[in-house]
């Protein structure tokens, strides 16, 4: 004789319209579809922070080329009519996910991947010299940041799964039918889940329903999503950490408050992709296009900024004198070194 769970399966089973009872039980943490697996995610996201980061290197890099404009272009991504729309910061963003190397060439304003021939020249060219004037390969095979976010991002990507049950949970139906567990054992089951199916249906079209007194129909409203929230966050400090990168970079989300100007998480983000710009982003131009020589944009200036401000600020004060103005205007621009005629000016 079947047990009560199993009953209690087995009309469950019913209700939505499954054969397989096993597969209702499976499907209860998330019993609503999610149109994008977790490997799809962890490729998007991870090569989506590739690319910002990358993109980023761009915008702090200070360069000059004739084809300078050409060049450029070729960082990013085209889709007008090419079978080739990757650009520079495609192929690298990709290699680093994929922890492969690719060789790529910049022949005639394209940027391309090698043929077999010049990746075998350009092979060969790394072998004697450890370098090619031809092209240029990337290798990531070795790195292991990518190991440590496809961990953080399938746990990011657990965090979205609860949050649309949770979602979808608050929009459903209750539908409660009254001694439902006493008519399992028998036929009159049927019957009444069967109604219960065409009241959803009926409800789903906006139509009015009969139901008995002691049956009930209610949303699921409520919507805890504060754990959630939590584990998100503790995520993204993860990434921070891992990446040197501050965390409204990583969430996106800018860093607010009364008392917060933004400058901390700005001298960060500078720092943090400085290693990348480094390590990756100029070698790999440099040596692909040819550029001679290439810089790193800082925001220093911003610094610079905060202290010209307190210098104005001190002007206007009378209990001090201008002698000790001046000694206090030296040493906030740092002007101890400076020679004496430059000290007066200021």
């Amino acid at each position: 004789m079947a047990s009560f769970s199993e009953k209690i399966t087995a009309g469950f089973s019913r209700l939505c319209g499954r054969a397989d009872a096993e597969a209702s039980i499976s499907d209860v943490p998330y019993p609503f579809v999610v149109e994008m697996d977790a490997e799809t995610f962890m490729k998007l996201k991870i090569e989506g922070l590739y690319s910002r980061i990358l993109r980023d290197c761009i915008k702090r890099s200070v360069w000059t080329h004739k084809d300078k404009d050409a060049i450029e272009r070729s960082f990013y991504d085209c889709f007008e009519n090419s079978e080739n729309n990757c650009g520079l910061v495609g192929f690298i963003a990709k290699a680093m996910y994929a922890r492969k190397s690719k060789t790529l060439v910049w022949v005639d304003g394209v940027l391309r991947e090698a043929t077999r021939d010049e990746a075998k020249t350009i092979k060969e060219d790394y072998v004697n010299i450890a370098k090619s004037d031809k092209g240029v390969i990337i290798n990531f095979k070795d790195y292991e940041l990518t190991q440590k976010l496809r961990l953080y991002f399938r746990q990011m990507y657990e965090v979205n799964m609860a949050r649309s049950t949770a979602v979808n949970v608050a929009a459903a139906l209750k539908i409660q039918i009254d001694k439902l567990r006493e008519m399992v054992a028998n036929s009159d089951a049927d019957q009444a889940i069967k109604q219960a199916r065409q009241i959803a249906e009926a409800l789903k079209k906006g139509r009015a329903v009969v139901v008995d007194g002691m049956d009930k129909i209610e949303g699921l409203s409520s919507i805890n999503t504060e754990p959630l929230i939590v584990a998100r966050d503790e995520i993204y400090s993860e990434i921070a950490q891992d990446t040197g990168l501050p965390t409204s970079y990583i969430s996106g989300v800018a860093t607010t408050g009364a008392s917060v100007i933004g400058d901390a998480d700005i001298n960060r983000e500078a720092e943090g992709i400085e290693p990348y710009w480094l390590s990756i982003w100029k070698p790999i131009v440099t040596n692909l296009y040819g550029i001679q020589s290439m810089g790193y944009r800082t925001d220093k200036w911003r610094a610079l900024e905060s202290k010209v401000r307190s210098v104005s600020m001190i002007e206007t004060l009378d209990t001090l004198t201008e002698e000790e103005k001046r000694e206090f205007a030296a040493k906030t621009l740092e002007l101890d070194n400076a020679p004496q005629d430059e000290k007066q000016k200021v």
